[in-house]
């Protein structure tokens, strides 16, 4: 993924607040090559340790409790004119 804000080095504990857990990096890749660090903008693999990589195909890795996390909101939506589909109970949207 890419590194959006700040640099992440091998040893750094990162947090998935997807799946709720903390690992450590043991290990980073660009282009197919190792690296210790990575800096804002770069494109970087992560190796993490005791993750199984069927648990997340995609989402957010972050410093520790960096991200608070909801599981719930209700929210006022307006359908643009454009939308020209039906909306639904209990529809999921990407809100943004």
């Amino acid at each position: 993924g890419t590194v959006l804000e700040g640099c992440v080095t091998v040893n750094d504990t990162i947090e998935i607040p997807s799946l709720g857990v903390e690992r450590k990096i043991k290990s980073m890749q660009m282009f197919r090559k190792p690296v210790k660090k990575a800096i804002q903008g770069d494109r970087v693999g992560i190796c993490v340790t005791s993750l199984d990589s069927k648990l997340l195909e995609r989402g957010i890795a972050c410093s520790p409790k960096n991200i608070p996390t909801i599981h719930a909101a209700v929210a006022v939506v307006n359908k643009v004119r454009f939308f020209k589909g039906e909306i639904r109970t209990d529809q999921k949207f990407h809100c943004t």
